[in-house]
């Protein structure tokens, strides 16, 4: 009687223990299966082919020691994640909103790359043209409130948000009288498509000079304002080594938006927006540079798509370019004061 007694317990055991394993083993599998890259999901993205693509704009090599600082957090997927960048910027993650692989396990952590836009010297060496073209073919400026850009891996390999996942962006804005509309750029046509406007504060407890929206991929997005008052200025370039490319850059004073172009000729012409103040930033890949004064854009109204309209644009003269110290070059306060800007 004792043995069976003895028996019975052992199976109770038994049965327990793989009562328990089944379960994780369950659970395990429900999560993975949430976890799983979802195909269906990531549809290819058509391609409007009547849109051009935006021109990449190459800059000068002294430049790249002042882009925008790639900073790294690491996150746990199956829990919320609030995401502070240094400059202002607060992303909130949802749980289980990145799809992971198969080889995802519980415990790991995935890689978030926070890139912040949301001063001069950032827009000027971004890359990012604020040119918009919309779906009827009118052409703005884009005055910009701050944009962000995000990357997110799992032992260096890309992922992907879940379908119907949306992160809530957050920045910190500096005139706030204006109205943004949210943007974010398709990097397959390489353009700024519109996605709605910005969320204004929904209680008195929330900044007025933040503005938020949702994110439901991690492209480049940023918070604008489409300004279809448009001009554009004209010059030419004085210098000594004759060395083409040369990059022009609009500064706006009163507004935030930069404009880059290259040109391989002395000649430029470069949009700008109408009646208000600008700065015009003339370099060359040896480090020559020339700096315009402050520019009052009280001009024809006229946008560039190409070359042909440039006898309409203000003629500003000659911007001479001149060998500037490395020390200049290379620091970001003398950068900004030789140019005349401050940092915001």
């Amino acid at each position: 009687m004792k043995f069976n007694i003895k028996k019975i317990i052992i199976y109770i055991i038994l049965l327990f223990n793989i009562s328990i394993v089944s379960y994780d083993e369950y659970e395990n599998k429900k999560i993975e299966k949430l976890w799983d890259f979802d195909t269906v999901d990531r549809k290819p993205i058509e391609i409007d082919k009547k849109q051009s693509g935006t021109p990449k704009n190459n800059l000068p090599p002294f430049l790249s020691v002042f882009t925008s600082e790639k900073q790294e957090f690491q996150i746990v997927p199956q829990t919320d994640n609030v995401i502070n960048g240094k400059n202002g910027t607060t992303i909130f993650i949802p749980a289980n909103s990145i799809s992971l692989p198969m080889s995802f396990r519980r415990g790991d952590i995935v890689v978030l790359e926070l890139v912040e836009v949301l001063n001069d010297l950032d827009y000027l060496t971004s890359g990012v043209d604020l040119n918009y073209t919309d779906s009827r073919g009118s052409n703005y400026i884009l005055e910009t409130g701050g944009m962000v850009k995000m990357f997110i891996s799992y032992y260096s390999k890309p992922l992907v948000l879940k379908k119907g996942t949306r992160l809530r962006l957050n920045i910190p804005m500096k005139d706030s009288t204006k109205q943004m509309k949210v943007y974010k750029i398709d990097e397959t046509r390489d353009v700024w498509i519109e996605k709605g406007s910005d969320d204004k504060p929904t209680n008195s407890s929330e900044s007025k000079d933040r503005i938020t929206n949702y994110m439901d991929d991690l492209q480049w997005w940023g918070f604008n304002s489409p300004n279809s008052e448009t001009t554009c200025v004209s010059g030419t370039i004085e210098s000594p080594d004759k060395n083409p490319p040369y990059s022009i850059a609009v500064f706006g004073l009163d507004y935030k938006n930069v404009m880059v172009k290259n040109f391989n000729t002395i000649e430029f012409s470069i949009n700008s927006l109408k009646d208000k103040k600008i700065k015009i930033l003339a370099m060359d890949e040896k480090g020559n540079i020339g700096v315009s004064g402050e520019i009052l854009t009280n001009g024809e109204r006229v946008y560039l798509v190409d070359e042909k309209n440039s006898s309409k644009c203000i003629k500003i003269g000659s911007i001479s370019l001149k060998k500037v110290p490395a020390d200049i070059r290379q620091n970001r306060n003398k950068f900004l004061n030789f140019l005349g800007l401050k940092e915001d």
